[in-house]
């Protein structure tokens, strides 16, 4: 039987980034006390250096005015004086024959290094240290002097626990604070930083009941929040925007639906209550399959919007001429622009303007502008149609002297089922224009008009060359 012992993290994200912090800090605590440590002990060291070097000095001196009986005498008075328990010095010849030497009664287990005397060079000193015991140790100074003796000094470095004990205390100390402080700023900075969060948690709260008018504030949070907070508004935006274009469009296909629908069921109530006339049947036979080739273009149309404007409608581009297009539809259409009296002007470039698109869908287009146009206007007015190249495309700008667009419709003009008040008396189901734009938008161009009432109307269609 096997027993799991699992570790729980705090599940908030506040929680975790302060025990981070914390991990963090105790970490870097310990690594500067190690520092601090090897600096104190290495400074302890040097210190020990230095007064080995002392002691050096002046038996070199000594060496230089006195003879080695003499020397070694004066060491053994100092030793007495000093006790010898505490150092020794060494005087050694090329050879490593002892020459002269102090009391050395207490240091009967020190080994002298003979071949590192070989290797010595005048004036310049070697350190090194020999542990004795676990807590004692013995530092060795190596110099040897222009008239080739070697001197040999030796300290004893002992520790009975007290700066061990120091410095493991006040790492502990140092440790401890360092964790709590780091629990204490984690904490603080963590909820500084998830205080945005909070915040998006908060708003999304009342936009899942249905409050879409709340947002997020901006201005106020670091850079990485602010970016969230803008494009969870602008999230929002977009979706209330749906919203309210998704409550429009079903009243306007609901409407749209009902009356051919409604236009249905009354040719056949009124036939079946007739006579069993042949004729009667068939005129109601043809008036319901006209009704439904309405709906079911109609029905066609929206999806297809809705399929460009979703990305997932797959385009059969190729690369033709525009010019042939715009040709073709001034022939076209110049029949009904004759039966309102109506003046087609046309500017179409005799040289070819190829661009790689979707031959069907830009006939489309072209086809709806104009017949909105020629619709639209009143009997003996103009119809204007100019192809440029411009900025890397082709604008397409068509024109009408109708009787313009209010600037409360003008904006709406693209909506789906957006029929102004002018309009609604001619036939068409509000889509033309909005198929238009997803056309174009589809195929990376744009589309814009400008309008006055009184003044006519204006379309500016760019589209790309490739």
């Amino acid at each position: 039987m096997s027993v799991k012992i699992g570790i729980r993290l705090p599940r908030t994200l506040a929680g975790r980034l302060a025990l981070v912090y914390a991990i963090l800090s105790g970490f870097l605590s310990l690594i500067m006390i190690f520092f601090l440590s090897f600096t104190l002990l290495k400074g302890l060291e040097q210190r020990f250096d230095d007064i080995l070097i002392l002691y050096a000095d002046g038996v070199e001196k000594q060496i230089s005015e006195e003879s080695l009986e003499n020397i070694e005498k004066i060491l053994r008075e100092e030793d007495y004086e000093n006790e010898s328990e505490s150092g020794f010095i060494q005087l050694l010849s090329p050879t490593g024959d002892l020459l002269a030497s102090s009391d050395l009664s207490s240091w009967k287990s020190i080994v002298i290094n003979r071949s590192l005397i070989a290797d010595l060079k005048v004036g310049e000193p070697v350190f090194f240290s020999e542990i004795t015991s676990p807590k004692t140790s013995i530092r060795f100074l190596y110099r040897k002097t222009r008239a080739g003796i070697t001197i040999v000094v030796g300290t004893l470095i002992s520790d009975d626990g007290t700066i061990t004990q120091l410095i493991i205390k006040t790492a502990a100390v140092f440790v401890v604070i360092m964790i709590i402080g780091g629990i204490g700023i984690g904490i603080i900075l963590s909820r500084l930083a998830t205080k945005g969060i909070k915040k998006v948690t908060v708003t999304a709260s009342h936009i899942s009941k249905g409050n879409f008018d709340i947002r997020m504030p901006t201005g106020q949070y670091p850079e990485e929040i602010e970016q969230l907070a803008r494009t969870f508004n602008l999230m929002i935006d977009k979706i209330d925007k749906s919203i309210r274009e998704l409550k429009t469009v079903s009243n306007s296909v609901a409407h749209d639906l009902r009356s051919p629908l409604t236009r249905i069921r009354g040719n056949i109530e009124v036939t079946l209550r007739g006579s069993d006339d042949l004729q009667e049947y068939k005129i109601m036979a043809e008036n319901v399959i006209e009704d439904c080739g309405k709906l079911e273009t109609m029905i066609n149309t929206m999806l297809e919007i809705a399929a460009m404007d979703s990305g997932i409608e797959i385009m059969d581009k190729r690369t033709f001429d525009i010019c042939e297009i715009l040709d073709d539809a001034e022939e076209l259409f110049s029949a009904l622009a004759e039966f309102k009296n109506q003046q087609l002007c046309f500017e179409i470039s005799e040289r070819p303007i190829m661009i790689h698109a979707d031959l069907h869908k830009i006939q489309r287009i072209i086809a709806n502008c104009l017949d909105n146009a020629i619709k639209f206007t009143e009997e003996n007015g103009k119809i204007g149609l100019v192809i440029s190249q411009f900025n890397g495309g082709v604008n397409i700008r068509i024109s009408d002297s109708g009787p313009g667009i209010t600037a409360d419709d003008l904006p709406k003009i693209f909506d789906p089922f957006y029929r102004g008040d002018k309009s609604r008396s001619e036939r068409g189901n509000g889509l033309g224009l909005s198929y238009v734009q997803s056309t174009v938008n589809n195929h990376g161009g744009n589309i814009s008009v400008t309008s006055s009432p009184g003044e006519g109307t204006e379309f500016d269609i760019w589209l790309p060359t490739t």
